[in-house]
């Protein structure tokens, strides 16, 4: 079986944002039974400054928004 999943965060404030950042834990992992063939995180507004693996083994992608 082949998933294709998609996902959308939206931030609204009633006060422009100068400056964020924002941890994304939206990496699968390969395992068995389970085989990552793309994965992409598209960013809008912000740009990635870090990615790394946490204490539980998640990969994070550390986002900054900066105007």
């Amino acid at each position: 079986m082949r998933l294709t999943i998609s996902h959308t965060t939206r931030y609204h404030y009633e006060e422009p944002v100068h400056y964020a950042l924002q941890q994304l834990r939206l990496t699968p992992k390969s395992r068995a039974g389970q085989k990552i063939v793309a994965w992409d995180i598209d960013i809008d507004g912000g740009t990635k400054q870090l990615e790394y693996d946490d204490q539980h083994n998640n990969h994070v992608s550390l986002i900054g928004f900066d105007d």
